[in-house]
C-alpha cells in the first residue's frame, strides 16, 4: 500500500500544486480585477468630470445661443427702424422734391412778376415824365396865350386908338 499512499500522496502534491497555481493565478486576475477596477473607477471619474465639463459647456453654449438670439433680435429691431426711417425718408425726400418744385414755380411767377412790376414802374416813369413834359408844355401854352392875350389886348387899343384917330 505504500505504492498507492505514495501515489495518492503525489497525486494529492499535484492537486496542491495545481491549487496553489490556481490559487496564485486567481491573486494575479484578483489584482488584474483591481487595477481594471481603478481603471474603471479612473474613467468612470473622467467621465464624470468630462459629463460635468459637457454640461458646463452645454450651459454655456445655451447661453451663447440667448446672446445670439438676443442679439439677433435687437439687429432686427434696428433694421425695422432703419427700413421704418429710410421709408420716411423717402417720404420726406418727395415731400421736399414737391416744395422745391413748387418753390421753382413760386420763383418763376415771382421773377415773372417782378419784370412785369419792373416793366410796370419803367411804364409809370415814362408816364410820369410825360405827364411832366405836358405839364411843362401847359405852362409854356398859358404863358403863350397869356402873350396872345396880351397883344390881343394890346391890338384891340391899337385899333381903337386907330379908329380914334381915323374918326
Amino acid at each position: 500500500m505504500s505504492a498507492e499512499l505514495q501515489k495518492a500522496d503525489q497525486q494529492l502534491q499535484e492537486q496542491l500544486t495545481t491549487l496553489i497555481e490556481q490559487f496564485d493565478q486567481t491573486d494575479d486576475l484578483s489584482k488584474q480585477i483591481r487595477e481594471i477596477y481603478q481603471q474603471l473607477l479612473e474613467c468612470f471619474s473622467a467621465l464624470t468630470e468630462q459629463s460635468d465639463q459637457t454640461q458646463m459647456l452645454s450651459k454655456q453654449a445655451q447661453a451663447a445661443d440667448q446672446q445670439i438670439i438676443t442679439s439677433l433680435d435687437k439687429l432686427n429691431n434696428q433694421q425695422k427702424q432703419e427700413k421704418q426711417l429710410n421709408t420716411q425718408l423717402r417720404q420726406d425726400h418727395q415731400t421736399l422734391h414737391q416744395q422745391l418744385s413748387q418753390l421753382k414755380t413760386d420763383l418763376q411767377q415771382l421773377t415773372k412778376n417782378t419784370n412785369q412790376t419792373a416793366k410796370l414802374m419803367n411804364a409809370e416813369k415814362v408816364i410820369q415824365l410825360k405827364e411832366r413834359m405836358i405839364e411843362q408844355l401847359n405852362q409854356q401854352v398859358s404863358v403863350k396865350n397869356r402873350a396872345l392875350l396880351q397883344k390881343d389886348e394890346a391890338l384891340q387899343k391899337l385899333g381903337e386908338r386907330l379908329k380914334r384917330l381915323q374918326g
